[in-house]
């Protein structure tokens, strides 16, 4: 967690501590939700050891909006305030994971100044990684869509299940299965 702090400020003992005292490690088992309804009122999540996936509910289908991994923030990105509940979390590892309260994390930005550029400059990060991931779905075709994944965040093809993985790519698991055949043929 400080490691990630540390990505945009030089964080003080005192700002050091008052992360510690407002933050619980808690252990989750692989498939348990950590979170059933994730909204502006829900915990700040973050994913110190293992893999988290953030799935929305559209009707009877579950798509996954983002996967996050050892050292990332987990967040909801642009849960819609209307619609409640449709965002959930869950663990596709065992899982251990700082949380804190979102009245805590309001607390953090009047006692640790910085903290609110930190997660100013987070967002900001955030907002242009989805905008780009977002003209990738509808610009790149599915193949394109996995490379870039390979290259930008190989871990995933690693440690995350197929049909996951193609939900996050915006393809059926049908479909990620013959892009892998094609490569590993050697195709392209």
């Amino acid at each position: 967690m400080f490691r990630f702090v540390r990505r945009f400020i030089d964080p003080s003992e005192d700002e050091m501590n008052l992360m510690r005292r407002t933050s619980f490690v808690r252990s989750y088992r692989k498939h348990e939700w950590i979170s059933r309804s994730f909204d502006a009122d829900s915990n700040t999540c973050f994913v110190l050891r293992g893999t988290v996936v953030l799935f929305r509910s559209c009707g009877d289908k579950e798509l996954v909006s983002e996967i996050f991994l050892d050292g990332e923030p987990a967040i909801a990105g642009f849960a819609d305030p209307a619609q409640p509940g449709v965002h959930r979390l869950k663990c596709l590892e065992d899982c251990e994971i700082a949380e804190s309260s979102a009245a805590d994390a309001e607390r953090h930005a009047l006692e640790f100044p910085r903290f609110a550029s930190v997660c100013r400059q987070f967002a900001e990060e955030q907002l242009q990684k989805t905008m780009r991931w977002n003209e990738q779905l509808r610009l790149l075709s599915p193949r394109e869509r996995y490379d870039q994944v390979l290259r930008d965040r190989p871990l995933l093809s690693q440690r995350v299940p197929q049909h996951v993985l193609a939900s996050y790519l915006g393809i059926t698991p049908e479909t990620l299965s013959r892009i892998r055949g094609q490569i590993a043929a050697g195709g392209s």
